[in-house]
């Protein structure tokens, strides 16, 4: 990631998309047991120019715009 008013050369942007039931699923398909899953309201990144960045650099919805989870962890493990 670089900076918004950074300059570059290289501007093909590719962008995956992995819904978390996508995730989720193949996690599984996989043998692992999902032990937490959690979704949290901020991120790091200002994926959204909209996003509002704090005094610690994390970004989240505006006031009074409905939440939206923008970062999710996953732990799970795999069975001997």
């Amino acid at each position: 990631y670089a900076s918004a008013g950074t300059d570059t050369d290289a501007n093909l942007i590719v962008d995956h998309i992995h819904p978390i039931g996508d995730v989720i699923t193949a996690v599984l398909d996989r043998g692992f047991v999902i032990r937490s899953f959690r979704e949290y309201d901020f991120t790091l990144f200002a994926r959204w120019p909209w996003l509002e960045e704090d005094d610690e650099g994390i970004y989240r919805m505006p006031e009074g715009r409905t939440g939206l989870p923008l970062v999710y962890t996953l732990v799970a493990d795999k069975p001997a």
